[in-house]
């Protein structure tokens, strides 16, 4: 790879590019040994959950906080 005169620190950022392409890679290579379809289709049910959780808890956040509270309590 024909590395630029760009550099930074005293490190070229070619090389740099190159770590993070092996970097990549390996990550690449784990997620396919480890994620199988049933792990997948885990992951999907709880990030979905997990947001739909949060639009509800903004949702109630935003009417509580736009609402008009009439106190009950005595004092």
């Amino acid at each position: 790879m024909e590395v630029m005169g760009m550099r930074t620190h005293g490190e070229t950022l070619g090389r740099r590019a190159e770590q993070i392409s092996l970097d990549w890679e390996s990550a690449r290579a784990w997620a396919f040994r480890t994620l199988t379809r049933e792990r997948l289709a885990y992951l999907a049910l709880g990030i979905s959950t997990l947001s739909v959780t949060g639009l509800i808890l903004l949702s109630l956040h935003r009417a509580v906080e736009r609402s008009t509270l009439v106190s009950a309590l005595p004092f």
